[in-house]
């Protein structure tokens, strides 16, 4: 724990910095737009360097407190189950219920002095209407009618409509396609039911939440979940209000529409942490691909990418021997992590509804249904646990006896507090100290040049100018003595990182 850096110590020295370089630059820029004369030549060269861009993105980054989470996965995963039980509330997302919306759901604090609630932003009929056009699920059904909705003004929304008719009418004669029938007909009566929603973005109870969310028990509302494009659940939560998290749960990975595949990958690249959750069976192929498109959008991505590969427990007692096991996830999961250049140490077995039941129980909701379930998933995991290969990786094994013992949510999201807190703040750190070195770098060159010259115009006067000359003078000992502790935590947790990486590789 010796090369482990103090945030806070960090924190200030970097935030010390940065007012002296803004006071620096505050004067410097006032005294050029007072004085024509132009006290420094080098002034011009200096403004396209760009330094007030560089402080306040330091100031932004010194300020920033937050932490965003991204979940993403596969439908049927149990992404959301995973989120109730980390959260500790249980129903929080819907998980019984059909297929999840399209659209991204941000689970986060409720606004100052605001309550819980539930916000939805509907497309405008427009968008709504060319959404379905686009929507790969629906395009090559509906390709035929594309040359008669447009207009040389654009898209006609009368014949859209009509043009989404006939495509559902075409559908019911396909009885492998009549869900899309069933689809396409409930979207144009939702158009005219949320008529007032569309081009909005509409408050309701949290208690109405799973209406915006999912499909209900009957399969029926996937129509006015393509009125959605993003729903925000404000919830009074400790880790939100407190902590700062925000947790952004990504539309399914292998949904069938592009647009939403794009903005999972954009939220991905936003987010701190990124949650993949897979099924036992390892990496399936909508996995990989998702992976490969990450990575060909930002390279950046994969340095928080952790893996959760949930439903553990429902692994057979036949398939849990030292070879099926060590096939799965030593040559399924570890070797593609691998192969994709990801840190096989972010990788968890959970399983989620362990975790989420024992929540109900200790909140004392739960019902008799439900403590039966629980009972027997920890019966069937004590004897797994019981049962285990001790020849098997001690690695792999590790991760199988947190999983059996209570679910291996709850040492995961440890893990991933970790994780935010330090690991993302050191690369926060990282970030500002780039920024002010910019800013300093520019600073410098344009003052030593004009060093002299400035103290011959001021000989015999102390002015403000004078007093940040000699500030200057100052500001390189301050910026290498001051800031010597992190620079040298910084230099250790990057060696540690590439040791733990070498280690890996082995």
């Amino acid at each position: 724990m010796g090369d482990r850096i103090d945030i806070s110590e960090a924190r200030r020295y970097l935030a010390e910095f940065r007012e002296g370089l803004q006071s620096l630059f505050n004067q410097t820029k006032s005294d050029h737009e007072q004085d024509a004369l132009k006290v420094c030549s080098g002034y011009g060269e200096f403004v396209k360097e760009a330094p007030a861009a560089y402080l306040s993105r330091a100031s932004e980054k010194l300020e920033k407190k937050s932490y965003k989470i991204g979940v993403a996965g596969v439908f049927s995963a149990g992404k959301s189950t995973l989120v109730n039980a980390l959260l500790g509330e249980a129903d929080l997302l819907p998980t019984q219920a059909g297929e999840c919306t399209m659209s991204i759901t941000i689970v986060t604090a409720p606004k100052p002095g605001e309550g819980e609630m539930v916000r939805a932003k509907y497309f405008g009929e427009e968008d709504a209407l060319k959404y379905i056009f686009n929507n790969t699920r629906y395009k090559k059904l509906l390709s035929e009618f594309l040359g008669d909705i447009m207009t040389t003004s654009g898209l006609d929304l009368e014949k859209a409509a009509e043009a989404i008719r006939k495509g559902a009418e075409k559908a019911g004669k396909d009885p492998a396609q009549s869900e899309k029938k069933k689809e396409l007909t409930e979207f144009l009566e939702a158009v005219e039911t949320y008529r007032e929603r569309l081009g909005s973005i509409w408050t309701d109870d949290m208690k109405n939440a799973p209406m915006y969310l999912t499909t209900n028990e009957l399969d029926e509302g996937m129509g006015h979940l393509l009125l959605i494009e993003q729903v925000w659940l404000h919830k009074d939560n400790d880790l939100f209000s407190k902590d700062g998290f925000e947790i952004i749960d990504l539309p399914g990975t292998d949904s069938t529409n592009d647009r939403q595949k794009e903005l999972t990958l954009g939220y991905m690249n936003e987010a701190d942490a990124v949650l993949n959750v897979i099924e036992p069976r390892g990496i399936a192929a909508a996995g990989k691909e998702i992976f490969e498109t990450m990575g060909q959008h930002n390279n950046s991505v994969k340095n928080k990418m952790f893996f959760i590969m949930n439903m553990f427990d429902k692994v057979q007692m036949s398939e849990l021997g030292k070879a099926d096991i060590e096939k799965v996830i030593q040559h399924q999961v570890f070797s593609k992590l691998i192969d994709f250049g990801l840190d096989t140490e972010k990788f968890y077995l959970t399983s989620a509804k362990y975790q989420d039941l024992q929540n109900r129980k200790d909140k004392g909701i739960i019902t008799n249904v439900e403590r039966k379930d629980l009972e027997g998933i920890m019966a069937d995991c004590n004897a797994k646990l019981n049962a285990l290969d001790p020849e098997i990786n001690p690695k792999i094994r590790k991760l199988m006896e947190e999983c059996y013992k209570d679910g291996g949510v709850l040492s995961f999201k440890a893990n991933l507090m970790e994780y935010l807190k330090y690991d993302i703040q050191i690369e926060r750190l990282r970030e500002i100290f780039t920024d002010l070195g910019r800013v300093y770098r520019s600073t410098k060159k344009l003052l030593d040049s004009e060093t002299g010259k400035i103290r011959e115009l001021l000989v015999n006067k102390k002015s403000e100018t004078q007093e940040i000359i000699e500030f200057f003078d100052d500001v390189k000992d301050v910026f290498f003595d001051k800031l010597k502790p992190v620079i040298q935590g910084v230099e250790k947790f990057s060696a540690a990182q590439m040791g733990r990486l070498r280690e890996n590789l082995t």
